[in-house]
């Protein structure tokens, strides 16, 4: 009974320590990032779960750091790492799902 304690403890202890320097990587590579913000128009979107099925796919990307797409407005604005990726790419991602993005205004700071 005791090991298995021990063992409880040990494995409670490293796994904390492992969820630390996730965060802590996590932290240095957006510290690290340049972050834009682009509003891109996106048509073709039916409804509200178009507009969540563009979101789930634009996170995915890597240097996408968040995107909010809204159907009534009919657009996307989507936060990114400019060293990762360039919004051309977002529009590319978007048009792959089968919807009309575009064109690309300038990205903000």
């Amino acid at each position: 009974m005791a090991l298995a304690k021990t063992t409880l403890v040990f494995l409670l202890v490293t796994s904390g320590a492992a969820a630390c320097s996730a965060d802590e990587a996590d932290q240095k590579v957006r510290k690290d990032a340049i972050m834009k913000a682009v509003t891109i128009p996106v048509d073709g979107m039916a409804c509200d779960s178009c507009a969540a099925r563009i979101e789930k796919e634009l996170v995915r990307i890597d240097g996408v750091l968040d995107a909010d797409v809204n159907f009534d407005n009919k657009s996307a604005v989507i936060k990114y790492d400019a060293r990762k990726l360039e919004p051309q790419r977002l529009v590319a991602a978007i048009g792959g799902m089968g919807f009309k993005a575009g064109p690309v205004p300038e990205a903000t700071p």
